[in-house]
């Protein structure tokens, strides 16, 4: 079943302050149990320990809502998950965990699905051009790409074809972060 986010429609994750993640989660979570009714359903999500390395606000949704976190209950972190998915034969990726792309605004500055949009189609075409992570970041009306520092030359080769997509989404700025990708 897929159901579609109602957190656009939320004005204080669009607002994309410091706590956007907990709105969204808790928007969320909210329209999932209403959706569910009456199935005496529990619900489950994939946090694990790393997750608290970080700043994560929706975290705290997850506890009001009284969603049940297993791996994170259980101690599991990333490298166990990926090694118990290899030992059953599981799909596991080993690549970097996907960000929600309202992370690539900058706080502050209003969420806009249709600016989220052109961001998402960006950083898809840079990925057909081989660039295997990219972030596009906003921050009013200027994109700065980043990709891990080992793919800035091939950044770099196809810049040509990043910046005709760019334009195309009707970015007129265009960088790329001397710093590489950040996390």
């Amino acid at each position: 079943i897929i159901i579609d986010a109602p957190e656009m429609e939320e004005e204080l994750f669009k607002r994309n302050d410091s706590l956007r993640c907990y709105y969204c989660k808790r928007s969320r979570l909210a329209y999932l149990k209403n959706y569910l009714g009456n199935l005496s359903a529990t619900l489950l999500d994939g946090s694990h320990v790393d997750d608290l390395k970080e700043d994560r606000p929706g975290m705290k949704a997850l506890k009001e809502c009284g969603v049940f976190s297993p791996l994170l209950e259980t101690g599991w972190d990333r490298s166990l998950i990926a090694s118990q998915c290899r030992a059953y034969d599981l799909p596991f990726t080993e690549r970097p965990t996907e960000s929600c792309l309202a992370t690539r605004i900058k706080t502050g500055q209003q969420l806009d699905p249709e600016l989220l949009e052109r961001l998402d189609i960006l950083e898809e075409a840079c990925l057909t051009l081989g660039i295997s992570l990219v972030r596009a970041r906003y921050n009013n009306g200027e994109i700065r790409l980043e990709v891990k520092r080992e793919e800035m030359v091939l950044a770099f080769e196809k810049r040509e074809g990043i910046a005709k997509v760019a334009h195309d989404m009707g970015f007129k700025t265009i960088a790329l972060d001397l710093h590489g990708y950040g996390g």
